[in-house]
């Protein structure tokens, strides 16, 4: 995304917004709303229409170049490239991570928001804010990560992973990506691990709890146990997910039947689930826009 300064004279605004889609953008563009003319970004009722139909404030139809007006105070824009550059430091080995669309590519150089060029009134790029919380490279702490058949006739197995050697600002990208502190995905209230016993038996972060919810029984009268057990055969065949085709999960057989063993035989007993949480994924990047 690009901004630049916009004559606001006629009460329009005085920042021109310009987004540039590829290809792979314009395409599903025109899939999902049958037109490649304009977007629409915002939430209902704070929605702003970007064109490429090549009327002001858009150049030139046609280019993959969406442009529209809005207005922001120049003295926001300031204290932003007065922030960024104090989080670089002005080094130029501080990175954040780059992404297309909600694939992470890797990382990039951070780059402070030039609020000089754009006062000069050229089209200035307006990327994320650039945030750190460790500016040095790290090592990621090994964790406990279980293998295997968690619940069988044979004792549970737990392997640890070793460290990851991570660049930059990864101590913080760990922090905004996945939440996988210890004290919030072990709290014995809210989560079971099932190797161990320990925690709360249909907690409120638990595989079975969440199950139980998108069930709904009193309402919907699905048993939440058919409703796992029909989820989990589900994936013992070839699934086309976004193009792609997943392998089919061959042992899932033998994990239903081990789960029904341990239950008594019977409906699957959600209370001993053969899940274990290990994150919690905000999503902000499936945040809605309209068009």
């Amino acid at each position: 995304m690009f901004i630049q300064q916009f004559d606001g004279a006629a009460g329009l605004g005085n920042v021109r917004v310009v987004v540039q889609l590829d290809k792979a953008g314009l395409d599903q563009l025109l899939e999902t709303t049958g037109h490649q003319d304009f977007i629409v970004l915002g939430g209902t009722g704070n929605e702003m229409i970007l064109r490429d139909d090549g009327v002001s404030p858009d150049d030139k139809p046609g280019d993959g170049l969406f442009a529209g007006v809005m207005s922001i105070d120049e003295a926001d824009l300031q204290e932003r490239a007065d922030s960024d550059r104090s989080n670089t430091g002005g080094r130029s080995t501080v990175t954040v991570p780059g992404f297309k669309g909600r694939t992470k590519t890797g990382n990039k150089a951070a780059a402070a928001f030039d609020f000089s060029a754009f006062q000069a009134g050229e089209l200035v790029p307006f990327n994320r804010a650039v945030e750190t919380a460790d500016t040095s490279t790290s090592e990621t702490p090994a964790e406990p990560t279980e293998v295997g058949q968690l619940v069988s006739a044979h004792a549970p197995v737990e392997a640890t992973t070793a460290g990851v050697i991570t660049p930059g600002t990864n101590v913080f990208q760990d922090r905004v990506l996945m939440i996988r502190d210890l004290s919030v995905v072990q709290d014995p209230a809210r989560t079971l691990n099932p190797c161990t016993g320990a925690g709360t038996p249909l907690g409120s972060w638990t595989f079975g709890h969440l199950f139980e919810q998108l069930a709904n029984q009193p309402v919907s009268g699905i048993n939440p146990s058919d409703l796992v057990e029909q989820w989990l055969q589900h994936w013992g065949s070839i699934q086309p997910i976004n193009s792609f085709n997943v392998p089919a999960r061959v042992a899932m057989n033998s994990l239903i039947n081990d789960w029904r063993t341990a239950s008594g035989g019977g409906d699957l007993d959600l209370s001993i689930a053969p899940f274990r949480l290990l994150a919690i994924v905000p999503r902000l990047d499936l945040r809605h826009t309209v068009g």
